[in-house]
């Protein structure tokens, strides 16, 4: 009886450690400021795992982020990305919905001031982004980068 106890005691503490692996450093993909504060950023690790995360403006007084992980791979990402400059660009009002891994996203055109930009909502939060806040977001941005 002794032996069974101590064997199961090994074993269930084996798989507390199983719990816990390490991961490489996720790389940017872009970011995406306004007046300093991050709004919107892509990041990736070698094997196609994305986290985008997002700064959650349906709270006014606090900072707080939540983040989609998805799949993707390089022509994925370009649609993605197409996706979100067609909807910035569509009619005021106009909405469309997908999915990003498991994530429902909704992006909702709206413009202010002649300015297009898009509300886009997920059951985890929502935020908002600019044409430019996108091109940075995707990386496509026109600015120089240092070398």
């Amino acid at each position: 009886m002794k032996k069974i106890l101590l064997i199961i005691s090994l074993f269930m503490s084996a798989n507390v450690f199983c719990q816990l692996k390490e991961v490489e450093p996720l790389k940017s993909f872009g970011v995406a400021k306004r007046m300093g504060i991050l709004m919107s950023e892509i990041q990736y690790t070698s094997l196609g795992d994305y986290i985008w995360k997002f700064n959650n403006t349906e709270y006014k007084t606090l900072t707080s982020y939540s983040s989609i992980r998805f799949k993707a791979d390089e022509e994925t990402m370009n649609k993605l990305y197409q996706i979100f400059k067609e909807q910035v660009d569509a009619d005021k009002g106009s909405k469309k919905e997908f999915q990003l891994g498991e994530t429902l996203v909704l992006l909702k055109t709206t413009r202010a001031f002649g300015i297009s930009s898009l509300e886009i909502y997920t059951p985890k939060g929502s935020t908002n982004l600019s044409s430019k806040e996108i091109d940075k977001l995707f990386n496509k941005s026109d600015e120089k980068k240092p070398e």
